[in-house]
């Protein structure tokens, strides 16, 4: 028993990311006996007396994981149903709305999952361009029953639409700067997959922050605000290689070339991803995951006046400036299926046996000529269901040239010597199909 704590929360917070940072705290304890810490997907969110969640409300906000919860029907059974030293609650909850939940962990699968990091971590090979090699260290949510779960605590979340700050000094502020862009967006054909780039010759006003919430190896990520409402991540590039001793100066052009391969890659992904659940449906014994999906995106092209983010000083009159990815924020919670030269899953579960099987499908649909890897998605909602949208992945081709991180022939030839077929590959016949 790692022991229980509260906490507020706003209600615009995602639940997986509520639970990342629940996770992260119980590492402080944990690691005080074990050097390996616990990941995400290896703890498991349940009510108390170990009452599992409905299905479809892990990717809720907080918000709407408690307007779910707290209808006549059941908050009885799950917002009133509280542990007794948590009861002097109910009486504020009016005022005060709270959740009452336990975290569990699979310590059989964290001992196996453990095993599984020190055969994977060594690998990993030498890369001559693009993001580091990367292990499936962390892959997807369980969907197999609990063993041996170990309640870390009752972890209280109190939900406020309004919440004094505890100030110890002057609050920081972040700044923005207004942005002008065009926006850019991407189709593919229906029957060859290839994608076309097209100006909708429409301009769009926004504010971007000054200052990245968060780097890679070599893209930085920003949060941009559109006038729909809507909260958006837009990303850069700040260097092309993984060397620290590069410079990080990337010109203009260079940076609309790698973002062009990027979202390339999500509309690739997406056509991909189309015609294997066409593949699917001609085998309906078989289950699959169908809640998957690529991150929609555009590309936005910076107009008239540069922001501060972008690092130009000027644009040229009837010129442009820096182009951007721009996608629709998600949760921060990222689960990761393959490397960039590491394609062997030790995971057995529903969600990784799909995405194991998709990137088998991918490589002989595509002609043996395009292999998928770095992939990688964020519990999410999809067709308003608790699902997974694909991300930042990269490609190895034939031609070796389709951006960032792409090996060639050789990176192909690490999907070919580490893929395992799943029961979901040889169910689908995707193994004797596509060999």
């Amino acid at each position: 028993d790692l022991g229980s704590s509260s906490k507020k929360w706003a209600v615009s917070m995602y639940m997986q990311d509520i639970k990342s940072a629940i996770v992260s705290s119980i590492n402080v304890e944990w690691l005080r006996n074990s050097s390996v810490p616990i990941d995400d997907d290896e703890v498991s969110i349940r009510w108390f007396n170990n009452r599992v969640l409905d299905p479809d409300t892990a990717t809720m906000t907080l918000g709407e994981f408690y307007s779910y919860y707290s209808t006549p029907s059941n908050a009885p059974m799950y917002l009133q149903n509280v542990p007794t030293m948590w009861k002097h609650y109910l009486k504020q909850a009016k005022a005060n709305p709270f959740i009452c939940l336990e975290m569990y962990l699979d310590q059989g699968a964290f001992d196996y999952e453990n095993m599984a990091r020190s055969a994977t971590a060594s690998a990993a090979g030498k890369r001559k361009r693009g993001r580091a090699p990367s292990t499936s260290s962390s892959t997807s949510e369980r969907e197999q029953p609990m063993k041996q779960a170990r309640p870390s605590g009752g972890g209280m979340f109190r939900p406020s639409l309004f919440g004094l700050s505890n100030r110890a000094g002057r609050s920081s502020i972040l700044k923005q700067s207004e942005v002008t862009f065009k926006k850019i967006t991407c189709f593919t054909t229906v029957s060859t997959g290839a994608c076309q780039f097209v100006d909708s010759g429409e301009l769009v006003v926004g504010h971007i922050l000054d200052e990245p919430f968060g780097s890679g190896t070599m893209k930085s990520a920003y949060d941009l605000h559109l006038p729909n409402g809507e909260q958006y991540v837009a990303k850069r590039f700040f260097k092309l290689q993984d060397s620290p001793a590069e410079d990080t100066c990337v010109s203009v052009e260079d940076n609309r070339v790698e973002v062009e391969g990027e979202i390339i890659r999500l509309c690739q992904g997406k056509w991909f991803l189309d015609a294997f659940y066409r593949f699917c449906k001609g085998h309906k014994e078989i289950i699959v995951d169908l809640n998957l999906e690529f991150a929609d995106a555009f590309l936005a092209v910076e107009v008239k006046k540069p922001s501060k983010a972008s690092g130009v000083i000027a644009i040229a009159e009837d010129g442009e400036g820096l182009t951007w990815l721009v996608e629709r924020k998600r949760p921060t919670t990222v689960i990761k299926f393959s490397g960039t030269l590491v394609h062997q899953s030790h995971r057995t579960d529903l969600r990784s046996a799909t995405v194991s099987a998709f990137a088998h499908f991918v490589y002989g649909y595509s002609n043996n000529s395009l292999v998928f890897a770095d992939l990688q998605g964020t519990p999410s909602r999809v067709k308003g269901k608790d699902g997974l949208v694909l991300f930042d992945l990269m490609t190895h081709t034939t031609s070796g040239e389709s951006g960032v991180g792409d090996f060639g022939k050789a990176g192909m030839r690490t999907f070919l010597d580490g893929h395992k077929c799943t029961k979901i590959c040889r169910g689908l016949a995707i193994d004797s199909e596509y060999p």
